[in-house]
């Protein structure tokens, strides 16, 4: 039988425009010691990023803004509760700018076009029932 390939080192660099894979620990570390994990090496499985590699970056330098996706020019997307929320206020919601994850419209975007408030956050706790 042919020989295995042999496994990729563990501590590979993420290539530029990838997503930067590590652990919830370590980007919460990352995050309060101002380092950055875009490119970094991980010496856990696959190249993931620990916290232990954490631990041996030097801080000061701020987190690299996310990249994020962005959607196509000319291209508009709404989130269900955005068009429902436009629908009820009368609101064209194709001619607004999206503040939502890759540009998408939002309800608070269509809620501040028709200026009223933006909806409430749900409480941490959750709603709270009584038996």
């Amino acid at each position: 039988p042919a020989p295995a390939p042999a496994p990729a080192a563990s501590a590979s660099v993420v290539a530029s425009g990838e997503r930067t894979v590590a652990s919830p620990l370590a980007k919460a570390m990352a995050a309060s010691k101002g380092v950055s994990l875009q490119g970094q090496a991980g010496s856990g499985p696959g190249g993931r990023i620990i916290a232990r590699d954490v631990d041996s970056m030097s801080p000061g330098s701020a987190p690299a803004a996310p990249s994020g996706y962005r959607l196509p020019a000319g291209v508009k997307s709404a989130t269900p509760m955005a068009k429902k929320a436009a629908k009820k206020e009368g609101v064209d919601w194709k001619a607004l700018q999206g503040t939502g994850l890759g540009g998408r419209v939002t309800e608070d975007d269509v809620l501040a076009a028709a200026g009223k408030a933006p909806a409430k956050a749900p409480s941490a706790g959750g709603p709270k029932t009584t038996r």
